[in-house]
This record gives C-alpha cells, structure tokens and sequence, in this order.
C-alpha cells in the first residue's frame, strides 16, 4: 500500500481507495458550488411561496444538481480509477470536467433570465452552426468580462480540489461521505414521490417547479398512485389554469364577445390520417362533404404524433408547452371560450383522453369529461363512441349551441370493420421488426387503407345524424387528421409515425364545411396553428391580438406560414418551403431536404431566432 500525505501527492501516484474518496469528495463540492449558482434561476421565477413547496423546493434542489453532477463518477471516475489508477488523470480530467459543467450552469442560467427556458438544440445551433456571429455580436468588454468569468472558474475549481485533498487527508473514515450520500439519496427518492402525488393532485406550486432546472425530469405516476389508494380519482381532475405562474397563456385576458348566432361547430379528427387516403374510393362520405366544403390541399400538422398534433389543432401554440401546460393544467383558450358563451361540450373519443393527457391540457376545464370508451377493440371502440355521439345529438339532454369532437382511432392501428377488412387488396399485417427500406408497403398500405373507409362509414352516419337533428346547414365541420402516416415514401425504412418532419408524416387532409362559403380547393399553405384564430375571430368574437393566444393565422388568408415548427415527442422540427430543420434534445440540428435527406448547409439563424421566439412566447418573463 502506498502511504501518502496527499492522494494526488508528487509523484503523482495514489491508491484506488484514496482516488474514490477524493473524487467523491470533489464532485461533492462542485455540485455543492453549481446548486448555489442555481439559485439564480429561482431569483428570476421567483421563489416558491408556501411552506410545502418551499421544502419541496429544497429536496429538488439538493437531490437535482448533486444526482445530476454525480452521474459522471459511476459513468467516468469509478472505471477509470479501477481501470488506471493515475493521479494526475484523474486529477486533471475532474477539473476540466467540472470547469465545463459549472460554465455550462452559467451560462443555461444567463440563457434562461433572458429568454425563460434552458439550453437547446437551436441555442447550439445558432452558437456552433456558423451563424453564431452573426447573432452574438458583443462589445470587447462582454468576451473579457466572460474570459475573467472562465478564469475564476479555474481557480475556484482548484480551490476544490485543493479543499477535497485537506478533508480526505483528515478523514480517514468515509462516514460523513456516506452520511451525505445517503441525505442526497432520500431527498432524491422523496422530492420525486412529492412530486408525482402533486402532479396527481393538481398542486401546482410543486408541479411549476419542473422547469425550474435544467436537465430536471420528474416522476409522474398518476395510474399507480390512484391503485394504491393515495389519490382519489376527482383529485386528478383538478384545474389550475393560468394561476399556475410559468405559463403565461393567453398573453392577455381574451376580450370575446359572443354573436346573436352562434354556430354549431363540429370537429372530427382521424388519427394517422394521410392526404392521399381521402378520395371519393377510399372515404366516400367525407368526399361527399367536398361538395359543399373548402379543401385544403397543402395542410400540414404541428406534430408527427398524436400529442403533438392534437395539441397545436386545439392550442394553436407549439407541442414545446405541453410538458409545463401538462404540470400547470393550462387548458385550451379555444375550448374556455366556447365554455363560456355557452356552448355544449360533446366530447366523444375513441381511444382513452388520458394517455396522452388530454383530459389534464385541451379539456382541463371541462365538467363531466368523458375520458374513455368502454370496448374491447379498437375498432369497437370507435364504433361505441359514434353510437353514444349519435345518441347524444338524439337525446332530450342535448341543447346549443354545440362543440362536437369525433376523435376516431381505427387508423393509427389499422384496425377494419368486418366487412372492410378485405376492401382493398392485397391487404395483411406484417411485423415492424421486419420492415426495410426495400419491403413492399402495398400490402400495408391496403391494410389501412381498410381501416380509413371503416372510420368513413361511421362518419357517414354521424354526418346522417347531425342531419337528422337539423343541425346540418348552419354548422361549421371541420374534418382532419392528428398527423400522418408513412409507408416507406421516401424510401428510407421510415414506417409509422414520430420519425420525421416530412410529408408522408405530417400532411393531413382539412376540409371545412363554413356557412355562407361554398366549395373551394384552397392551394396555399396551411397548419393546425390555424383553426383556432379562424374560430376565435370569425366565430367567437375575440378582439385580441392573434398572437395572445396562437402562433396561427386564419385559415382564410394566404399570407406565407414557412417556417412552421413540428413538435416530436422530444425533438422538434422547422418547415420551410424546400428545408426542414431538424433540432434534437442534444444539442444536435440537421438541415434535410424535403424527401429527409441531410443537405450541406447551416440554419437559417432569424429562422432558428424566430423559432426560439415561439417556444418561449407564452412564458412569464
């Protein structure tokens, strides 16, 4: 055993054990060092007010940045002193890394007082993807003050290390190591716990905490804590709406004034629906609808996926905000509105309005929401919800004016009705797993294809229904799907939905029946973005500002739209005419052509610019 009055002493030698002790030490100390710069961010959001959310902010902000600064000893340190016991690498490699990530804590703090949210991938990109200076042009005395800012860096991280050598030299036993560790531990696993029965209940002082640090992912466990018998099922419907701070939705109170008459509006929405699977062969009452509706030939979709996609048709915002609207139960103005001058909410839904949590954002102030449907397939399940629609337009309890929405299923599983099911041909599932870029997508294709015109027969006794109970002529129906579906188009093994930002996956049919317009083909762009300024103006009387409440313009104007963003699960897209950016959670862009393949040149930066605008539009700043 080698005896030294330093772990990293002269020659530069130590034992394993004593590199652990000092490398646990040091990360110690600089997440210790990086939690006191992140009080910065609570200085800019504010601190929480109550005494529950104030310890719960305490646990967060104990567990989150030592967890987070500590995932590199496991990943990094621990192999590498087991590996290489070398002290001055180890040494060396600690301070460079530490040296980042407190310069890196800086700056996503500076980001975020400026613009309210973190780091990203279009923050990178304007910074490393050669527009950087173009957009960041600053004094001589801005790059030296952040050159003496890196310099005191250096030195405190030394500091550290200097100050982990002293306590390692004088604790020869690792009990108050452990003692921390084990604090950190349970203040980890506590805050999470807190955090999950919060976000069940509703208490928004915690849940408006999420976006408070950087990298921070809370736990959510909704279904598991209901089993449990921890929360009550009228606890997850709570509402917070825009009391919940972060959100800052709509921009200003909505100064709507009703109409004398008010227009039934009905909105059916297909999930996985292509643009090419609307045709008089494929869907036969919809296209008979185009004889009295506006088609929209160009309509594109806010999203690749049903979250995404349904989010910006009722929000009219990006998808960016549904994780903070989600936390903050922020519900759609659009449906606030209609609530409040009267209308009739008629909810019918296929697939469950909880997973997505729908039931928690679009229809968060909706009494009495019905969240599922009680079958056993997919199809059954739109079949049910057709059947219960039809009775409600039926029924002695309905009154107007109404909203409708026909949120139909079938499609996005390629689940048929009997007597559809071998429609088109040839027609059979195939297994993903198998799937290549070289497969043959017809069988697939057929395969949904079948499912689309079973949707179509229900909506043609739905239409028949709302005919029945005279609500037909003066109703505004609008017809679309929550995103696309792709079948190797362009042929590079993408299958599905959520793999990219192009056509195949994002091109949707939209047909609107609008009184007093009669058919039309329409052959400028479009987006969801759209169909709530169109209603919110044209039919609900709103006088404020478009951008109050919507990144969208109305559907009756051909003023451009490029770019539009697209929301992924967890990446984001920007269209334009003849590019898509391509924005990952890492920090990583790619510019792509319209078929998704990589194209040799940097971002646009005032589109990147105007894009960031967006995402961070409808926060408090």
């Amino acid at each position: 055993m080698v005896v030294m009055t330093s772990p990293l002493g002269e020659n530069g030698k130590a034992t394993r054990r004593e590199l652990l002790h000092w490398a646990g030490w040091f990360w110690f100390l600089t997440a210790t060092l990086v939690m006191v710069i992140g009080l910065r961010y609570p200085l800019v959001a504010g601190f929480p007010q109550s005494v529950d959310s104030g310890l719960f902010f305490v646990l967060m902000t104990l567990s989150h940045w030592h967890t987070l600064v500590y995932l590199v000893v496991p990943v990094i340190f621990i192999p590498l002193i087991l590996l290489y016991p070398a002290s001055r690498l180890v040494k060396w490699l600690a301070m460079v890394l530490a040296t980042l990530a407190i310069s890196m804590v800086v700056v996503d703090a500076v980001s975020f007082s400026l613009y309210r949210f973190h780091l990203n991938g279009m923050v990178f990109s304007l910074l490393f993807g050669g527009a950087g200076d173009e957009i960041f042009v600053f004094e001589s005395i801005v790059y030296l003050t952040a050159f003496a800012g890196l310099m005191g860096i250096v030195f405190i991280v030394w500091l550290l290390d200097r100050l982990a050598q002293r306590i390692v030299r004088r604790d020869h036993t690792p009990r108050l190591g452990y003692l921390f560790a084990t604090l950190i531990f349970l203040s980890f696993i506590g805050q999470n716990f807190w955090f999950a029965l919060a976000n069940a209940s509703g208490n928004h002082e915690i849940t408006r905490q999420a976006r408070l640090y950087p990298a921070y992912l809370p736990t959510r466990a909704d279904k598991e804590l209901l089993e449990l018998g921890l929360v009550e099922e009228k606890d997850l419907s709570n509402r917070m709406g825009k009391a919940a701070g972060i959100a800052d939705y709509p921009k200003s109170p909505l100064a709507c004034e009703a109409p004398p008459q008010q227009p039934n509006i009905f909105v059916v929405v297909v999930d996985s629906w292509r643009f090419d699977a609307m045709s008089e062969k494929i869907t036969p009452n919809i296209h008979a609808l185009t004889s009295e509706a506006m088609v929209f030939n160009r309509h594109y979709s806010g999203g690749n996926n049903t979250r995404t996609g349904f989010f910006s048709l009722m929000y009219g915002i990006p998808a960016t905000y549904w994780e903070d609207f989600l936390d903050a139960r922020v519900g759609s103005s659009l449906i606030n509105i209609l609530q409040a001058q009267g209308y009739q909410m008629a909810i019918y839904a296929s697939a469950k309005l909880t997973g997505p949590e729908f039931d928690k954002t679009v229809f968060a102030d909706v009494e009495g929401l019905r969240k599922r449907t009680m079958a056993d397939t997919v199809y059954g399940r739109d079949e049910l919800a057709n059947r219960e629609f039809i009775d409600y337009l039926k029924g002695t309890e309905r009154r107007e004016p109404l909203f409708g929405l026909l949120f139909y299923d079938a499609p996005h599983s390629a689940a048929s009705a009997d007597n559809y099911r071998d429609h088109f041909q040839p027609a059979e599932p195939v297994n993903y797993l198998t799937l290549t870029d070289e497969s043959d997508p017809a069988p697939l294709l057929n395969y949904y294809r079948n499912s689309v015109i079973s949707v179509d027969a229900l909506l043609g006794d739905a239409f028949a229904a709302i005919k029945a109970a005279g609500l037909w002529e003066d109703a505004i129906i609008v017809v679309t799907g929550d995103h696309s579906q792709e079948f190797n188009d362009n042929g590079l093994g993408y299958w599905g939905h959520n793999g990219n930002y192009t056509d195949p996956q994002v091109h949707v049919p939209f047909i609107v029946k609008w009184p007093g317009r009669g058919a039309e083909q329409i052959n400028y762009t479009t987006t969801h973005y759209d169909l709530v300024p169109t209603l919110m103006r044209e039919v609900l009387g709103c006088r404020n500002e478009v951008a109050d409440y919507s990144v969208g313009t109305s559907l009756f104007s051909d003023e451009p739209r490029e770019p539009f963003l697209i929301g992924g699960f967890i990446d984001i897209g920007v269209r334009l005419e003849r590019e898509i950016y391509s924005f990952d959670q890492f920090g990583g862009y790619q510019v792509l052509d319209l078929k998704n393949k990589p194209l040799q040149v940097a971002p646009d930066s005032e589109i990147i610019k105007q894009t960031m605008e967006q995402t961070s539009r409808y926060y408090h700043r």
